[in-house]
């Protein structure tokens, strides 16, 4: 037991519509709401002890080490929808605003930067050129929905406002590298920075997918191959650390599913159903260990584990927890010797814990 977590234990329930592992089904959940119950979270992550996230009131950054204070709002700019961050290994953060369509305009910002932590922010862009088709106006997209980092510094950024763009000075120029499909994710690859995965619908709500495996200068559209026979989004992905050939996909409407790819996408296996994943992430201390999450069937927090990246499951569901749970996005971190989960809701951060 550790002295920081406030513990609440609850039992297994195992999703039904895939194999689980026995392993898993013998240890105990821990379970901890740790702050920000006000906030829709869209981002978080961790650094260094901290916890990072992007909300819909702004950015706030934890002030304790057990996590039960926190610093902000920072950024809490009238007409902004959420926030997302990207962070480096040291002080620097950079954070996107979506707006709200009746408040954004050519002269809003897009992208901010603090280089002290989050004590101080500026702004990085003023406008939204390079992030729009050519010949569209700016208000077109409302800017931006999605940032990823390429690279440790933060100097290589891909961003999505209707079409994939990059950057290779930290945010200061951007040009359009993509322009297919409707996407809801960008994932690079981690240990292989060059290939990063995108995905969402097309105008249908058919999946889309696609993926370049050269930094973004050429992209593959994977979109026939992935397809299912059913109305799906592609809402996630996660890369296998040590193949990125091996891919996770989540997927949510119609089709509810994790389809697995051990050939860089030319053909798929479905490996878990009737789970509508939002976020995919890779474990911290086992290069087999996945974590899914999203929306339950009933709607209670949970999070879904793989041991054998991804082909079979085991579901844990905080049952005493509060209802009409989704989960937007989490982070994977070691905490005193222990691997922990942190989720961003939208009723705000918990923490996920297994213990034997």
């Amino acid at each position: 037991m550790i002295s920081r977590w406030l513990l609440t234990a609850v039992t297994i329930i195992s999703v039904v519509s895939c194999s689980t592992s026995p392993e898993l089904e013998s240890l105990t959940q821990i379970w901890e709401p740790i702050g920000l119950n006000e906030a829709a979270v869209h981002s978080i992550d961790e650094r260094n002890g901290k916890l990072y996230t992007g909300t819909d009131q702004g950015v706030y950054i934890s002030a304790s080490s057990d996590f039960s204070s926190w610093n902000g709002p920072e950024l809490n700019i009238e007409g902004i929808q959420y926030i997302s961050l990207v962070l480096d290994n040291h002080q620097k953060i950079i954070a996107a605003a979506h707006y709200w369509p009746d408040f954004f305009d050519e002269e809003n910002h897009v992208l901010y930067e603090s280089k002290d932590d989050g004590g101080t922010w500026e702004a990085i862009t003023e406008s939204a050129k390079g992030l729009v088709r050519q010949g569209q106006p700016a208000t077109s997209f409302i800017t931006l929905r999605l940032i990823e980092a390429q690279s440790e510094d933060l100097d290589v950024l891909f961003g999505y406002s209707g079409v994939v763009s990059r950057s290779t000075d930290g945010g200061l120029n951007w040009e359009v590298v993509f322009e297919e499909g409707h996407l809801s994710f960008l994932v690079p690859g981690g240990n292989h920075p060059d290939h990063i995965w995108a995905g969402g619908r097309v105008t249908v709500h058919w999946p889309y997918l696609a993926t370049t495996r050269d930094g973004g200068e050429t992209w593959i559209n994977l979109s026939e191959k992935v397809s299912f026979n059913s109305e799906a989004t592609a809402l996630t992905a996660a890369i296998y650390p040590l193949d990125p050939d091996v891919v996770l996909v989540g997927f949510i409407s119609s089709g509810p599913a994790i389809r697995k790819t051990t050939n860089g996408g030319e053909t798929w296996e479905t490996v878990f159903q009737d789970y509508r994943v939002r976020t995919l992430k890779n474990g911290q201390k086992s290069s087999g260990r996945v974590y899914a999450s999203g929306e339950h069937p009933s709607l209670r927090l949970s999070v879904a584990v793989s041991d054998n990246y991804g082909d079979s499951w085991t579901t844990f569901v905080y049952e005493d927890g509060p209802g009409q749970m989704q989960v937007n996005d989490m982070t994977v971190a070691e905490i005193d010797g222990e691997e922990v989960v942190f989720l961003g809701t939208n009723q705000g951060v918990y923490s996920f814990r297994l213990e034997k």
